[in-house]
């Protein structure tokens, strides 16, 4: 029997087959960004890895360098389309990094939730990108706080000590109030609930004289829907800014007579027919940031003092400017396959 073939092969074995230094190889396959090299040479060096079936030891890397190379990632569940395809494309994103990602899905029970933060700690993820609302428990979250494993929010949460990367409603809202009165409609229906923030938006937002602006809260998880929208068809409003997903649910049961907005992050072809305009919340470059943002903390140290809270600003686009703004979401190469 060839006893060869039990051998443990080592990036000493991987850099004589490509014939490359040792160092040279560890630096490119842990993704150190120090390893520039050729084209040439990253592809003699993968040539080298798949003939020779190498694994590295990424325990032996983690103690060698205190870092693992994972994110991990808290979400409710995936059973709904959009988690499915936010966290396959925070997955790829963290892959161009180098980085792998563990996903925890919570079924958003509190418990669930604070259980994922606290096992990702003890088994040394690197870092931690948190989906759900943190404002629940600020206790439980400020012990994050200048820990060896930042942890990022997707939500604006400013009570507390924790980074974030969000959206921000006002620039696309403000439009789209804008254009409504401009339009000549003196009437509008603002739906809440959908993002940490709605509810403080509209106040911050300033006066639009002409305008009457009511408030309605909706969200899937705590309001009857039926209930909501015979509030919606009831309130003479002319115009309606709401969460993509009411009218997904509402099924064309809204009076057409309401000129509807969505907030959304990704184009819904069957939503985009009959409504007056859309606010993006832009998909691409929130799994870009929401990434970037992390993978610095990771590597220079964690967070600075104070936590930074990073927005992403949200656009208006009217009905005419809808079919150019899907179709460039398409050409996008990080999110157009997600748009269909």
């Amino acid at each position: 029997m060839d006893k060869s073939c039990n051998k443990r092969i080592t990036a000493k074995d991987v850099a004589l087959e490509a014939g490359v230094s040792r160092p040279l190889v560890s630096m490119y396959l842990s993704g150190n960004p120090k390893a520039w090299l050729s084209e040439e040479t990253k592809a003699r060096i993968d040539q080298a890895v798949k003939k020779l079936n190498y694994r590295p030891n990424l325990l032996a890397q983690s103690l060698k360098s205190g870092k693992t190379k994972t994110i991990g990632m808290v979400m409710g569940g995936l059973a709904h389309p959009f988690s499915g395809i936010f966290g396959e494309a925070m997955m790829e994103e963290a892959e161009k990094h180098g980085y792998r990602m563990f996903l925890a899905l919570t079924r958003f029970e509190p418990a669930r939730e604070h259980e994922a933060l606290t096992n990702m700690a003890r088994h040394q993820i690197d870092g931690v990108i948190y989906t759900l609302s943190a404002n629940r428990d600020p206790e439980f979250f400020r012990q994050f706080e200048n820990g060896p494993m930042p942890v990022l929010l997707t939500e604006n949460h400013p009570e507390l000590p924790l980074p974030c990367v969000a959206f921000d409603l006002a620039p696309g809202v403000r439009a789209a109030l804008e254009a409504i009165r401009a339009a000549g409609m003196s009437k509008v229906l603002y739906i809440t609930g959908w993002m940490d923030q709605d509810a403080h938006l509209i106040k911050d937002l300033g006066e639009f004289p002409g305008l009457a602006i009511d408030t309605m809260h909706w969200n899937p998880t705590d309001t009857d829907t039926a209930a909501t929208i015979q509030r919606i068809n009831a309130s003479n409003a002319q115009a309606m800014i709401c969460p993509h997903e009411l009218l997904r649910h509402a099924q064309g049961n809204i009076s057409a007579d309401i000129r509807s907005i969505p907030v959304i992050q990704l184009p819904i072809p069957a939503l985009c027919d009959g409504i007056w305009g859309v606010i993006e919340c832009p998909f691409g470059a929130n799994v870009r940031v929401l990434v970037k943002t992390l993978i610095s903390f990771i590597e220079n140290g964690g967070p600075a003092t104070p936590a930074p809270q990073i927005m992403i600003d949200s656009k208006f686009y009217p009905q005419s400017d809808i079919a150019a703004w899907y179709d460039a979401l398409c050409r996008d190469p990080d999110c157009g396959r997600y748009c269909h």
